[in-house]
């Protein structure tokens, strides 16, 4: 059974490499045959020690990758909420000034001066 987590780090294929050569071979009969004289034990103690190795080390940079991902989503989220926070106080201080301007444009009466005059201080104030 393969660990999930070398599934998940793309390099489950080194798992029981020397197996999975020795089955891939047309020749496997000629592999089998140094089993018989115990090289092949010798040859795959001698690999197996450097790939339980890697797979250690493969599988801490996996889950270092993981936890670097996982903090950075929480931080951006973090920061996506704040920005949303900010540009809704921002919209609604535009909308109570807006509103107040309305107040005093109407309020003016006949000494109210030009639209667009207003509409620029509007624009002014974004």
């Amino acid at each position: 059974m393969v660990d999930a987590k070398l599934i998940k780090a793309k390099i489950d294929i080194t798992d029981d490499m020397l197996r999975k050569f020795a089955d891939a071979d047309p020749k496997g009969q000629i592999i089998k045959l140094f089993k018989a004289v115990d090289l092949w034990g010798t040859l795959e103690e001698g690999i197996d020690e450097p790939t339980q190795k890697f797979h250690t080390t493969m599988k801490s940079l996996y889950d270092l990758r993981m936890d670097i991902i996982a903090y950075c989503e929480r931080d951006l989220k973090k920061a996506t909420q704040l920005a949303e926070k900010k540009s809704v106080d921002e919209i609604t201080k535009f909308q109570k000034y807006k509103k107040r301007k309305i107040a005093e444009f109407e309020g003016q009466g006949e000494n109210r001066g030009d639209e667009d005059e207003f509409g620029n201080e509007l624009r002014a104030e974004l």
